[in-house]
């Protein structure tokens, strides 16, 4: 007979199943398939009703098999388990001994050896279980046993530990049904819901409007008191070292556009032409690819559970797809893509409340030969965010008559009027074969889809040139 040897082992193995498993590996020592135990999410089962005990190669077990002891083999439940089902496999020898040597005849060392290991198997069992049990640290200094009062003296009690020396007593009380309650938790007792036990409390019907928030910011909006402010320094923009794709975010502060509180951005750069990935030189955009002649806004944003602060960029200014846990944002700039989706490059001037935005190279938006409006004006496009005040370079040039020519640009709020009753840019007689005026720049401020309105008081007219130089952007 071989000597199957009893390992330094901890004769437990728990598993979390997969989706219809049904095997499950144990490495210990075994006399009888009897001697484990299989709960199945904390409930105890039966052999051969709902698992067998087999080899590891998954054949039966045999007497022979388990002779000597079984070094091992595997659980095979009768039909596959659900995913994420607990499994505990756990060997239970009976602490009995039914056999012993005769008086007389021959000493077989093999058969001793299986008693020794069933005696070392035994106390493997006894170890995990006071491993699994409340018991004292070998550093603890205490001198008394911790052990648990008297049955009578705990009943409908709590347990507690004593303050002085460490032992283990029973606390006030009383019994309520099933359950020990504490002499503070007897006056609720009685309450019928949850505003009478408030009441019993002596908690305010005001304290009682901040029990459900979940942090301070929270609290703070309950109760209309502004977040706190930290001393302000303005996130400004460039273009990166990709100047088509980057642009450098500076570190800075920004309050949240819903006024709850503020966060800190760290220096970080960001690609446009790239989905949105947390941290610096990653992709920046919220959703879909860059376009060409597109505005993008430019917001930092922040985490508030992670405490993590970033930046996006996003078509929409108003509602951008923020990433997972990304709840807060804030408004920092805007940029416009050329005919290749590429960033138009640009200087940025910052302020606490606006910012300033001017083309390195300017844009032509309107070329009119004809076609002005002479009777209403009409609306036209240029190259501005929607609600930005647009600064532009005219230039008019009219055919030869004999009346000034006028054009007057107004702003979709404003009254539309005829250009002789409103300050004009107009162009004069010079005794040559056109009137004409210099370059002039304005301001004007655009609508909700970047246009602006003009009026003529000639319909045809040789030039006029609209080049948009820059915008200006409250924040």
């Amino acid at each position: 007979m071989a000597n199957v040897p009893v390992n330094d082992i901890n004769p437990i193995h728990q598993y979390v199943a997969t989706a219809g498993q049904t095997d499950f590996i144990f490495t210990y020592v075994i006399y009888e398939t009897s001697d484990i135990k299989v709960y199945l999410n904390d409930v105890l089962k039966t052999e051969t009703t709902d698992y067998t005990v087999k080899n590891s190669d998954g054949s039966s077990i045999t007497a022979d098999d388990l002779a000597d002891g079984l070094a091992g083999g595997k659980v095979v439940f009768s039909t596959g388990l659900a995913l994420n089902d607990n499994v505990t496999l756990f060997r239970d020898i009976p602490a009995e001994r039914t056999t012993g040597f005769p008086t007389s005849g021959a000493f077989r060392a093999a058969a001793m050896n299986l008693e020794l290991n069933k005696i070392i198997a035994l106390i493997q069992q006894v170890q995990r279980d006071g491993e699994r049990t409340i018991r004292q640290s070998p550093s603890d200094t205490g001198a008394s046993p911790i052990e648990l009062p008297p049955l009578d003296t705990r009943k409908g009690k709590y347990a507690f530990f004593d303050n002085i020396t460490g032992v283990l007593r029973a606390g006030p009380g009383v019994s309520v049904g099933d359950y020990a309650v504490s002499e503070f938790g007897q006056a609720l007792i009685d309450d019928p819901d949850a505003a009478t036990a408030l009441a019993t409390l002596g908690i305010s019907a005001f304290a009682q409007t901040l029990l459900d928030d979940p942090d301070a910011a929270t609290a703070r909006a309950t109760l209309e008191i502004p977040a706190q402010r930290i001393l302000p320094k303005q996130i400004t923009i460039v273009n990166g070292t990709d100047a088509d794709h980057d642009i450098d975010f500076t570190t800075g502060n920004f309050d949240f556009d819903d006024q709850s509180g503020q966060a800190t951005l760290s220096a970080i750069t960001k690609q446009i032409d790239a989905a949105w990935a947390e941290g610096t030189n990653a992709g920046g955009l919220d959703t879909g690819t860059v376009a060409a002649d597109t505005f993008y806004y430019l917001f930092a944003i922040y985490n508030p559970t992670t405490q993590t602060s970033d930046a996006l960029f996003s078509a929409s200014k108003t509602n951008p797809t923020l990433p997972s846990g990304y709840t807060k944002k804030k408004h920092i700039a805007a940029l416009y893509t050329d005919g290749s989706a590429n960033i138009r490059s640009g200087d940025y001037t910052f302020s606490e409340s606006n910012y300033r935005f001017r083309y390195s190279t300017r844009i032509l938006d309107l070329n009119k030969t004809s076609g002005l409006s002479t009777s209403s004006r009409s609306a036209e496009t240029i190259s501005s965010p929607p609600h930005a005040v647009a600064s532009a370079s005219l230039y008019l040039q009219a055919p030869n008559i004999s009346s000034v020519v006028s054009i007057v640009v107004t702003e979709e709020d404003e009254a539309d009027v005829s250009p002789s009753t409103f300050p004009t840019i107009n162009a004069y007689y010079n005794g040559a074969a056109y009137f004409w005026n210099n370059t002039v720049e304005i301001t004007a401020k655009v609508n909700s889809t970047s246009q602006i309105y003009l009026r003529s008081t000639y319909g045809t007219v040789t030039f006029f040139k609209w080049i948009t130089l820059g915008w200006e952007e409250m924040l």
